[in-house]
């Protein structure tokens, strides 16, 4: 059951790493809230576990999250204030936060690329891809009751047997 949530999550992964962004969603709107590790939830405030750059638009229900998982948000926090004006290129979803933001731009500037989304993917789905394998090595260890040491055992034993 497990390789199956893990095989569903690397599908999931890949399925964003090659878009056309003028046939995603996108919206040019006026921020009304950007801020930093703060998540304002059906008007509850609490404080992520997860570093996240979070921003609502107006006109639109979802509030969206950039996930840069070691590079900080500085950038983002100094750009991004409410009443500026900004285009996301999205995958419209029903999770909060939206995270799928493909590409953001400020006055034709690109602050959050697409190619930095695609790298994130990429890596997720590459650590999910390899979990997968090991799982299923383990898996298939313990049904045929085989260890590790008689399985790099096995090429020298046979090579005896052979000669």
């Amino acid at each position: 059951m497990g390789l199956i949530c893990l095989f569903t999550y690397f599908i999931s992964e890949t399925k964003d790493l090659h878009i056309n962004l003028s046939k995603s969603d996108s919206l040019i709107s006026i921020v009304t809230k950007a801020y930093g590790r703060t998540f304002d939830k059906a008007g509850v405030r609490w404080v992520s576990t997860k570093d996240y750059f979070y921003f609502t638009l107006y006109g639109s229900e979802q509030q969206f999250a950039i996930d840069r998982t070691n590079e900080g948000y500085s950038d983002l926090e100094r750009a991004i204030k409410p009443g500026d004006t900004v285009k996301i290129y999205y995958s419209n979803t029903t999770e909060i936060p939206n995270t799928n933001i493909y590409q953001l731009e400020k006055n034709g500037t690109v602050l959050e690329s697409y190619k930095s989304y695609q790298k994130r993917n990429a890596s997720s789905a590459g650590l999910s891809l390899f979990t997968g394998i090991i799982l299923t090595v383990l898996a298939l260890g313990y049904y045929f009751k085989l260890n590790l040491i008689t399985i790099l055992a096995w090429p020298v034993e046979g090579n005896k047997a052979s000669g």
